[in-house]
C-alpha cells in the first residue's frame, strides 16, 4: 500500500496517508471544507448506530438540482448515476413533460454553459452536466478547444439517451426502488399536484417503489402529512434550507439533516463505485 501520495490536479490536491485519501480544493475556504468533511463523518456514525437501515435495487434522484446526489455522495462515497443525477430543471411543468416522455430531452436547440460545462435542453429547459471539468475544455491560454467542446456535446446527449433508457428500465422493474427527490414548496394546490403528478405516474410504471421528498423547514405546512397518510411509501423530510438558496457556508444543522435522511438510504445490490466530480468541486 501506498503509504502517502500528493497529487496536485487542476485546482485540486489529492493526499492519501496510510491509505487515508482527502481532497482540498484549493478554490474553496480550508475551514469549511474541513467542517464538512468532519460533520458528514461525525453524523453519518450516530445515524449508523440508531438509525435502521432501508435498502433499495436502485436509488433514482428526480430533481430538482445536484445536491440530493452531491450529499448522497458525500456521505455513502458514490451514487450510481440517473437520467436527473445531475441536473437542473428550470421548469416544473416541462419537467414533469420530461419524466414522462425523455425522449423529448435534446431534441431541439442546446445551449453550451461554458464556465461549468452544462448543457441546457431548450424544449425541456432542464441543464445536464457534462463529463469533464470546465477546464479540461481550455488550451493553455485559457480559450475553449472547439474539437474537445463539439465531442463533449456529443458525449453528454449520447450519455443522456443511456440514461434515460436506464431509467425507463428501473422505472418497471419489479424490484423495490427509491425515487428522492428535493421541492421547492409554493402553494399546496402547486405542491399537491406535482407530488401527485410524479407519484402517479411511476404507479402506473410499477408500484413496488418509496419515494421521499425533500423541503426546507421554513417552508413546510402541516397538510403535507396528509399525503403521508394517504401514500403509506411516501415521505417527506425537511432539512433547514437548500445549498442554492443561502450562502456556500452550510451549517452543522445542514449536515446533520442531510446525514440523518441519507444515511439510511442504500442500494443492496453491488454497484461500481465511479468517481463522480462533485458540482461544488468546480
Amino acid at each position: 500500500m501506498e503509504l502517502f501520495l500528493l497529487k496536485k490536479e487542476f485546482s485540486r490536491y489529492y493526499i492519501r496517508f496510510f491509505g487515508i485519501k482527502i481532497l482540498i480544493n484549493t478554490k474553496k475556504n480550508h475551514l469549511t471544507q474541513m467542517k464538512r468533511k468532519l460533520s458528514f463523518l461525525l453524523y453519518k456514525l450516530i445515524f449508523l448506530i440508531t438509525e435502521k437501515t432501508k435498502k433499495y435495487s436502485d436509488i433514482v434522484i428526480l430533481g430538482r438540482n445536484c445536491e440530493i446526489a452531491t450529499c448522497y455522495t458525500r456521505i455513502h462515497g458514490y451514487i450510481e448515476s440517473s437520467l436527473f443525477c445531475w441536473s437542473v430543471y428550470n421548469n416544473k411543468e416541462k419537467f414533469l413533460t420530461a419524466i414522462k416522455n425523455p425522449q423529448l430531452i435534446f431534441s431541439e436547440e442546446i445551449d453550451f454553459l461554458s464556465d461549468v460545462n452544462m448543457w441546457h435542453c431548450q424544449k425541456t429547459d432542464i441543464i445536464f452536466h457534462g463529463s469533464m471539468r470546465s477546464e479540461e475544455l481550455l488550451d493553455k491560454d485559457g480559450n475553449l478547444v472547439e474539437e474537445r467542446v463539439k465531442q463533449e456535446k456529443e458525449n453528454t446527449i449520447s450519455k443522456i439517451k443511456h440514461l434515460a433508457q436506464k431509467n425507463q428500465k428501473i422505472y418497471s422493474s419489479n424490484e423495490k426502488k427509491l425515487y428522492i427527490l428535493t421541492l421547492d414548496l409554493e402553494t399546496k394546490e402547486k405542491d399537491f399536484d406535482f407530488i401527485n403528478q410524479i407519484y402517479n405516474y411511476l404507479k402506473t410504471q410499477n408500484d413496488n417503489f418509496d419515494m421521499t421528498v425533500i423541503v426546507e423547514e421554513k417552508k413546510y405546512y402541516d397538510e403535507l402529512k396528509t399525503l403521508e397518510a394517504i401514500n403509506k411509501n411516501l415521505s417527506i423530510k425537511q432539512v433547514p434550507y437548500f445549498h442554492c438558496n443561502e450562502s456556500y457556508d452550510e451549517t452543522f444543522d445542514y449536515y446533520k439533516k442531510w446525514t440523518k435522511i441519507l444515511t439510511p438510504l442504500k442500494v443492496s445490490k453491488n454497484k461500481i463505485k465511479t468517481k463522480k466530480k462533485l458540482k461544488c468541486d468546480d
